[in-house]
């Protein structure tokens, strides 16, 4: 998730529509699940209530919010349940005009919300199919084009986040921002990275019991094991949404002709974590320097990078990332059981740890763990060398001959 902050009036829809409550189909844009291709098509929105006001079972829009991002109140809390907010907003009214049986947007903002509303319902459609059922996922709010103040409530400062997705723990919703800068597919659009949006959702819920403040920060772990817990939930995240998309590198279409903007998170690159990157996510270090001499800090979307591609790999060699994906959830189940019954502080989490919960999910499917394990033993080498000291080990009675 990348942050672009700019100046911008917020945009909004006016006129009401016709026939729009229950489930309708819209005329919107985004991956068309006939030809796995960005364009526009006609999606049957079988969650969706209210077309003008854009509500349903999966999300409820929601425009003309505020997003508090409250410095002064960070500087005596560590809780972003008080310094990250949602205030106010309200319905909006969507406009669009009814063609055989079919809605067409009349205005982008409409397209937009009912295009996000799409995306966010096949991905929660994804997430049932793994077994997480509806009574675990309640109605998120989205916000549309929300102000963002910034630096603190007393003195206020109106910025504006554009160009990106993004999911709040702290008010358990879904940001959806102007796409101003960027060319291509806009964020909201972009099946996969709602999809990844959206599995913070999961992860949240699974192992954090949808907590506003999760464990890392509320039980003030480690630095090094914060950081590869945020590490591997940016991972895990990009694997559902490639898995979502059926696409390694998902991102791609939405910044296809952007440059080089330094995003680097196809799963289908061969990812070996360097004593750099080693270094970052276990806080041994909180910079190291790149060959131009220039110096790089923490960064969790790179550490769940290397995560994201094994698994990925994995899905390849097995023909099917949706039970690669299924093992996922199931690691995220006991993975939260395990971290709720814990003494908080001294939980000591990590990657070596995480792949244990994961493989012993997947020593129930066909071909066992094995090449799974030379794979892992290969690309964490520097990470594995560097935690053998600290008693983290890949579990030998998963992977036999493991160091």
């Amino acid at each position: 998730m990348r942050f672009t902050l700019a100046a911008l009036g917020l945009a909004w829809c006016l006129a009401a529509c016709g026939s729009d409550s229950g489930p309708v189909t819209i005329h919107v844009f985004g991956l068309d699940p006939s030809t796995q291709r960005y364009g526009y098509y006609d999606a049957r929105l079988s969650t969706l209530t209210d077309a003008t006001q854009m509500r349903g079972q999966v999300v409820a829009m929601r425009g003309g919010a505020t997003i508090v991002v409250d410095a002064v109140a960070a500087s005596s809390s560590d809780n972003p349940a008080q310094t990250l907010l949602a205030e106010g907003g309200s319905t909006p009214s969507c406009d669009f005009s009814a063609q055989s049986g079919v809605l067409y947007p009349n205005d982008f903002d409409s397209l937009a919300m009912a295009s996000s509303y799409a995306a966010i319902e096949r991905a929660r459609a994804l997430y049932r199919s793994l077994g997480v059922v509806d009574s675990e996922l309640n109605t998120i709010n989205a916000y549309y084009n929300p102000n963002i103040q910034a630096l603190t409530k007393l003195v206020p400062t109106f910025w504006y986040m554009t160009d990106n997705a993004a999911y709040a723990a702290p008010f358990d919703g879904m940001l959806i921002v102007p796409q101003l800068i960027l060319q291509d597919v806009p964020f909201e659009m972009n099946l996969g990275v709602m999809g990844h949006e959206y599995g913070h959702k999961v992860h949240n819920h699974l192992v954090d019991l949808d907590a506003s403040n999760p464990h890392w920060n509320a039980d003030h772990w480690s630095t090094g094991a914060a950081n590869q817990y945020r590490g591997i939930d940016e991972g895990l995240a990009d694997i559902f949404g490639g898995t979502l998309a059926g696409d390694s590198n998902y991102i791609e279409p939405s910044i296809a002709h952007a440059g080089d903007l330094g995003i680097d998170r196809d799963m289908a690159k061969v990812r070996v974590i360097d004593s750099c990157q080693t270094g970052l996510a276990l806080g041994q270090s909180s910079s190291c320097s790149e060959p131009d001499g220039g110096s790089i800090g923490f960064d969790p979307h790179v550490t769940g990078a290397y995560v994201a591609s094994t698994l990925w790999q994995l899905g390849l060699d097995q023909g099917d990332h949706q039970a690669v994906a299924q093992a996922v959830i199931d690691t995220e189940r006991a993975l939260g059981s395990e971290i709720r019954a814990a003494t908080p502080a001294a939980y000591d989490y990590g990657i070596v740890p995480w792949w244990n919960h994961f493989l012993a999910q997947e020593v129930a499917q066909p071909g066992g763990v094995a090449d799974l394990c030379t794979m892992i033993q290969a690309r964490f080498a520097v990470l594995l060398a560097t935690e053998a000291p600290n008693g983290h080990h890949l579990d030998p009675t998963l992977c036999p001959g493991a160091p």
